[in-house]
């Protein structure tokens, strides 16, 4: 039963995603390792998107409020606010609007 369930929990997510969806991910790659491992991936035919930086952190403030004051022991995020999350970033930031600047 439960491998039913986990397939077709992975087929519905995948028929979610856009035909050029990302079907490739590397962790752990250093900064003076990120040319050569993309010369790897372009010789291999591997379409690249772009690569984002990932470290690990803790979430202690929301807009400079602690987070114990927004997160509450019911809410979906309790979990989130004691334990490393692994945060990564992209080009664009958003701005107060939501907008990307």
């Amino acid at each position: 039963m439960s491998f039913t369930v986990r397939s077709d929990l992975i087929n519905d997510w995948q028929k979610q995603l856009p035909d050029e969806a990302p079907n490739h991910f590397a962790l752990n790659v250093f900064a003076d390792q990120k040319d050569e491992l993309e010369q790897v991936l372009k010789q291999q035919g591997v379409k690249i998107s772009r690569f984002y930086p990932v470290v690990r952190g803790r979430l202690v403030e929301i807009n400079a409020t602690p987070v114990q004051q927004i997160v509450t022991k019911e809410s979906q995020g309790e979990r989130a606010i004691h334990r490393d999350l692994s945060l990564t970033r992209s080009c664009f930031s958003r701005t107060k609007t939501g907008k990307k600047s």
